[in-house]
C-alpha cells in the first residue's frame, strides 16, 4: 500500500483588516498585542477595524501622500498620524475641513468628488473644478468657503461652477485663457467677472445679453465684431426685442440702464419684451399715431406719459386732413381712435354717396388713404376735396361728425 502525503503551505495575513497598516504596527500602545488596541472605543480592535479612528474616513484613505503607508500621514503635524487622529482635518489645505467635504452626507469624504476629476474633494484643491481654487472662493475673507455662495442658488461657490449666475461658467470666465479666472475683470471695477453679474459694465447683466434667449451669453455678438455681447461695451444696432418700434434701450423707462426690470403693466412681460406695453389691448406699434414710426413722441393728452406706455384713453381728435401718397401724412390719423375697437368710421363725398366704411379703424392696417371702397368708384382714389367723415365710438353714445380734406 502507498501512502501519499501533501504538504499545505498557509500564508499568514500581515494586515488582517487590509488598511494598510501591517497588524503588527497595529500594537499602537506598544505592548505586544495588538488585540486590546481600539482608537476609536467601537469594539473592534484596530487590526480589524478599517477605520481606526472611527472619523468615516477609512485608515487605507488616509494615506493623504499615496505612498501606501497611513502611518507616515500627519495633517496637522501633532504627531499622531491622520487614521489614529479623529481632530479635524483640512488635508488639501482648501480651507474646508475633510469632514464637510462629505458632501453627500453618508460619513465618508473619500467618495464624494464635485468635479469628477478622480481626485476626492478632500484631496481636490478645487473641488468644483472651475479654474479657482476653493481656498480663493473664500469672498469674504473669513476662512471659511462654505459660507460664500456669490449668486444666493444654495450651493457655495467652491462647489459651484457658475459661481455669479451669470450663465457664463466660471472656468469660462478665464478672458485671457491664463487658467486663472481671479484675475480677470473685464470693465475694471475690482469685481473679477466670474462673481460680477454685470461683467462689461454697461448697465446690463451678464445673462440680460444672452439675446438669443439659448441661455448661454458667449454666443451672442450683434455686432459681429467677436466680442461677445457680455463683453462688449460697444453700442449695437438698436436692438427692439419685440419689434414694437421702440429700441430696448428706450424701453428703460427708469433710467437704471436694464430693460429687464421695466414692465409698465405689471404683466410679468419687460417692456422691451411685450407688445403691448401699457396693457390697453393696443399694440405699442399702434399708439404711433403721428406714423413717424416712433412711439415715444406720441401724447395724445399732452400728459408727458407718451400713448404706449398711458392706458389713459385719449379724446379722439379726427383732425383736419391728409395728403394721400405723402408718406407721414399718406393715410387719415384719427388720434385716440385706437381706444375705441368697436368703433365704425364712413366718409361721404359732397352728394352724399358713401366713399369709403370700415369697422375698427386704428391708424395702421385699417386707415383711409383716399382709396375708395363704397358703392361708387371701388378700389380708385377720390379726387381732391372735401368729404363728410361720421365716426361711431362703439359705445352707444352720438356719433362725431364733421369734415375731412383730401388733398394731394
Amino acid at each position: 500500500m502507498t501512502i501519499r502525503m501533501e504538504m499545505v503551505f498557509l500564508t499568514l495575513d500581515t494586515d488582517d483588516d487590509g488598511d494598510g497598516v501591517d497588524t503588527a504596527d497595529e500594537d499602537t500602545d506598544g505592548d505586544g498585542d495588538p488585540t486590546n488596541d481600539d482608537t476609536d472605543g467601537d469594539g473592534i480592535p484596530d487590526f480589524e477595524d478599517t477605520d481606526d479612528d472611527g472619523d468615516g474616513i477609512d485608515t487605507s484613505e488616509e494615506d493623504t501622500n499615496g505612498d501606501g503607508d497611513p502611518t507616515n500621514d500627519d495633517c496637522d503635524n501633532d504627531g499622531i498620524p491622520n487614521y489614529l487622529d479623529a481632530d479635524p482635518c483640512d488635508t488639501d489645505g482648501d480651507g474646508v475641513l475633510d469632514e464637510d467635504e462629505d458632501v453627500d452626507g453618508d460619513g465618508d469624504p473619500a467618495n464624494d468628488d464635485t468635479d469628477g476629476d478622480g481626485i476626492p474633494d478632500y484631496l481636490d484643491t478645487d473641488d468644483d473644478g472651475d479654474g479657482v481654487d476653493t481656498a480663493d472662493e473664500d469672498v469674504d475673507d473669513d476662512g471659511d468657503p462654505t459660507n460664500d455662495d456669490t449668486d444666493g442658488d444654495g450651493v457655495p461657490d467652491y462647489l459651484d461652477t457658475d459661481d455669479d449666475g451669470d450663465g457664463v461658467d466660471t472656468a469660462d470666465e478665464d478672458t485671457d485663457g491664463d487658467g486663472d479666472p481671479t484675475n480677470d475683470d473685464t470693465d475694471g471695477d475690482g469685481i473679477p467677472d466670474f462673481e460680477d453679474t454685470d461683467d462689461d459694465g454697461d448697465g446690463i447683466d451678464t445673462a440680460d445679453e444672452d439675446i438669443d434667449g439659448d441661455g448661454d451669453p458667449t454666443n451672442d455678438d450683434c455686432d459681429n465684431d467677436g466680442i461677445p455681447n457680455y463683453l462688449d461695451t460697444d453700442a449695437c444696432d438698436p436692438i427692439d426685442t419685440d419689434g414694437d418700434g421702440v429700441t430696448d434701450e428706450d424701453e428703460d423707462t427708469d433710467g437704471d440702464g436694464d430693460p429687464t426690470n421695466d414692465d409698465t403693466d405689471g404683466d410679468g412681460t419687460p417692456d422691451f419684451e411685450d407688445t403691448d406695453d401699457d396693457g390697453d389691448g393696443i399694440a405699442t406699434e399702434d399708439e404711433d399715431t403721428d406714423r413717424d414710426g416712433d412711439p415715444t413722441n406720441d401724447d395724445c393728452d399732452e400728459d408727458g406719459t407718451p400713448n404706449y406706455l398711458d392706458a389713459d384713453n385719449c379724446d379722439v381728435d379726427p383732425g383736419g386732413g391728409f395728403s394721400p401718397g405723402s408718406g407721414t401724412f399718406g393715410a387719415w390719423v384719427i388720434e385716440g381712435i385706437e381706444g375705441y375697437p368697436n368703433n365704425t368710421v364712413k366718409v361721404f363725398n359732397r352728394w352724399g354717396n358713401l366713399v369709403y366704411e370700415t369697422a375698427g379703424y386704428n391708424n395702421n392696417d385699417k386707415a383711409w388713404t383716399g382709396e375708395a371702397n363704397g358703392r361708387l368708384q371701388i378700389g380708385s382714389q377720390v379726387t381732391d376735396g372735401t368729404y363728410f367723415y361720421v365716426i361711431d365710438l362703439g359705445e352707444g353714445g352720438k356719433p362725431m361728425s364733421g369734415y375731412v380734406i383730401v388733398k394731394r
